[in-house]
C-alpha cells in the first residue's frame, strides 16, 4: 500500500516576523506533518510557533533541534536535510520562513514520485518594499515573459529553484549524498540543479505559470555579498581577456546587471576579480558560476574558495 500522505518541512532561523504570515498559509494547506526545524538552543521562535499552530487548531506540528556539525560546511543546508530525513512521509513540501503560500502549490503533489519527478518548483512574486525590490520585481516579470528558449536556443537553460518546491524524499537521498553536499557553503539547489543535468532519470519540473508563493523580503540573490560574488565571477573569467570586443561585452554584462537589477556590488566586484593575482584568477574563471556559488564564501569581508 503506498504512502498517501505528505509532510512540510519549514527551517527557521531567524524570521520571527514573518512566521506569523508564512506558517499560517502552511497549515491551510492542511499537510499530516508540518517539521519546524531550529537550531539547537533557540528560544524565541518556538513559543510563537505553538501560538499559532493552537490558535488554528492544527495538530500536525513537530519541532526538530539541530546541532551543528562541523562536517558540514553549509549549516542552513544540513538543518534542511535533517529535517527531510526526519519526516513521515516521502512526499516532502519545503519553503522558507518568509514567503507566503499559495494554494496552487498542491498541484505538484501528484506529479512528484512519478516517473523520476525528484522536484516540483514553482514562481515566485517577489517583494515590492521600497523602490528598488519594487524595480526589481518588475523586471524579474519582464524577463520571465521573454521567451529565453527561442533566444538561447543552442544552450540549455535552466528552471529556477526558488525556496519553495516539492521534493520526493527517496529520489532526492539516492540524487543529493551527504559526502558531495557536505562540501558545499551555499547553495544546495545549485547543487540539485547539476546533479539532474548530470543523471539519465530524476528530473526537475518548473511550474513557471504557477505562482506558489509571495515572498516578504528581498532575496538573496540581491544581498550585496551575492551580488559581489557575481562582479568577482565576472571580473576573473574575462581577467586574461585580450580581444577588445570580448572585454567590452563582459563589461556590457555588469553593466546591464547595475543598470536592469540595481546591482551596484557588482560593479565592486568585477574590478576586485580584475585586481585577483593571476593564479586565483585563473582557478575562478575555469570554473561555472555554479560552482562560484557553491564553493564560495564571504566571511569578515575576505572570500574563501574551495572548488573541488
Amino acid at each position: 500500500m503506498g504512502d498517501d500522505g505528505w509532510s512540510i518541512v519549514l527551517p527557521v532561523k531567524d524570521e520571527v516576523q514573518y512566521l506569523r504570515l508564512s506558517l499560517p498559509s502552511a497549515i491551510r494547506l492542511d499537510p499530516d506533518e508540518i517539521i519546524l526545524v531550529l537550531d539547537e538552543g533557540e528560544t524565541l521562535i518556538t513559543p510563537v510557533a505553538k501560538e499559532i499552530v493552537e490558535r488554528l487548531n492544527y495538530h500536525g506540528l513537530r519541532i526538530l533541534y539541530v546541532a551543528r556539525n562541523p562536517v558540514w560546511r553549509f549549516h542552513q543546508g544540513y538543518v534542511r536535510r535533517q529535517g527531510y530525513l526526519a519526516a513521515k512521509h516521502e512526499k516532502i513540501f519545503t519553503f522558507d520562513a518568509d514567503t507566503i503560500l499559495s494554494p496552487q502549490v498542491m498541484i505538484g503533489r501528484d506529479m512528484v514520485g512519478t516517473d523520476g519527478i525528484t522536484f516540483v518548483t514553482f514562481r515566485k512574486k517577489l517583494a515590492v518594499v521600497g523602490f528598488v525590490q519594487t524595480f526589481r520585481s518588475l523586471v524579474y516579470d519582464a524577463r520571465r515573459r521573454i521567451p529565453q528558449r527561442r533566444i538561447l536556443s543552442a544552450s540549455k537553460v535552466r528552471q529556477p529553484f526558488i525556496g519553495i518546491y516539492w521534493l520526493f524524499l527517496p529520489y532526492y537521498v539516492d540524487l543529493i549524498r551527504e559526502e558531495v553536499v557536505s562540501k558545499i557553503y551555499n547553495g544546495e539547489d545549485t547543487l540539485a540543479q547539476q546533479l539532474i543535468e548530470e543523471h539519465a532519470y530524476y528530473k526537475h519540473i518548473h511550474l513557471d505559470n504557477v505562482l506558489g508563493c509571495v515572498s516578504l523580503r528581498h532575496e538573496n540573490e540581491d544581498t550585496s555579498w551575492r551580488q559581489e560574488q557575481l562582479g568577482i565571477y565576472l571580473g576573473c573569467t574575462g581577467h586574461f581577456n585580450t580581444n577588445p570586443l570580448a572585454k567590452s561585452l563582459n563589461f556590457l554584462k555588469v553593466f546591464l546587471y547595475v543598470a536592469t537589477k540595481v546591482y551596484p556590488h557588482v560593479l565592486r566586484g568585477f574590478f576586485m576579480g580584475r585586481s585577483y593575482p593571476r593564479e586565483l584568477a585563473e582557478k575562478i574563471g575555469k570554473h561555472t558560476y555554479a560552482d562560484m556559488i557553491m564553493y564560495s564564501k564571504r566571511n569578515e569581508g575576505v572570500w574563501h574558495y574551495a572548488f573541488p
